[in-house]
C-alpha cells in the first residue's frame, strides 16, 4: 500500500470506519435497510472522512445512544448496530464494499457474545 492509503485508512479506522477483515466473493446486491429514527432526547451526529460516513444519536453530553449507521462515501452499508449508553448492544451487522452481507456479530452490554 502508499503511504497515503495507509494514512487514510489509519484516519477511518480511528473513526471507526474500518474493520479490516478477510475479503469475500463480492456477488450479492446489498439490501437496503430502513433507517431507524434517533430516540427521544438525542441527535443524529455525522462525521465523515475521504472513506466513509457515521451516523449515530447522542445525548446532549455526548453518549451513543441509539443506531449507528457507516457506510462508505459510495453510500454502501459498512457497519449497523445499536448503542445503548455508550456501549454496543444486540445485533451489529458488516457488509463488504460490494453490498454483500459480512459478519453478525452480538453484544451484550458492550461485551461480544460469542466468537468474532
Amino acid at each position: 500500500m502508499n503511504g497515503s492509503l495507509v494514512s487514510v485508512l489509519a484516519v477511518c479506522a480511528t473513526m471507526g470506519c474500518l474493520s479490516i477483515g478477510s475479503p469475500a466473493r463480492c456477488t450479492a446486491q446489498q439490501s437496503n435497510e430502513d433507517e431507524e429514527a434517533c430516540p427521544e432526547g438525542t441527535t443524529k451526529v455525522v462525521s465523515s472522512n475521504p472513506i466513509c460516513v457515521v451516523e449515530v444519536c447522542e445525548t446532549s453530553t455526548g453518549v451513543k445512544q441509539g443506531p449507528y449507521v457507516q457506510r462508505l462515501n459510495t453510500g454502501e452499508l459498512w457497519e449497523v448496530g445499536w448503542y445503548e449508553n455508550d456501549t454496543k448492544e444486540g445485533l451489529w451487522r458488516t457488509w463488504y464494499p460490494c453490498g454483500q452481507q459480512g459478519s453478525e456479530y452480538h453484544y451484550q452490554a458492550g461485551v461480544l457474545e460469542g466468537e468474532a
